[in-house]
C-alpha cells in the first residue's frame, strides 16, 4: 500500500505513525525520504527503494522471530533443556505457594 502511496506524486505525506510493522514501515520511509531530500535526489523513489530492501530482507528469515532466536537463545523454541527447566520451575512455584 505504502509503494502506491509513494508512486503517486497527487498524494502528499502529512504524517508517519504505526506499530509492529508499521511502525517499521513509518521509520524506513521517514527516514529514507528525508536523506533522499537532503541529498537532492527524488524521495519518494529513495522511500520506495528502502522499504522494499525492507521486506525482503524480512521475507528470507526462516520464520516468525528467526532473528531474535539468533540473538537470544532464551527466545528459542522448546527444545530438550527448556523442557526440563518447565518442570522444575513448576516445583519451584509451588513450594512459594
Amino acid at each position: 500500500m505504502l509503494d502506491a502511496l509513494l508512486a503517486d506524486p497527487r498524494i502528499g505525506i502529512e504524517g508517519l505513525s504505526g506499530t509492529s510493522a508499521g511502525a517499521l514501515n513509518a521509520t524506513v520511509l521517514a527516514s529514507s525520504y528525508a536523506r533522499a531530500a537532503d541529498a537532492g535526489q527524488d524521495p519518494r523513489a529513495a522511500a520506495r527503494a528502502a522499504l522494499a530492501r525492507l521486506w525482503e530482507k524480512v521475507a528470507v528469515w526462516d520464520g516468525p522471530g528467526a532473528w531474535q532466536r539468533r540473538r537470544h537463545p532464551a527466545a528459542a523454541p522448546p527444545g530438550p533443556a527448556r523442557r526440563g527447566f518447565r518442570p522444575r520451575l513448576a516445583q519451584l512455584l509451588r513450594r512459594r505457594g
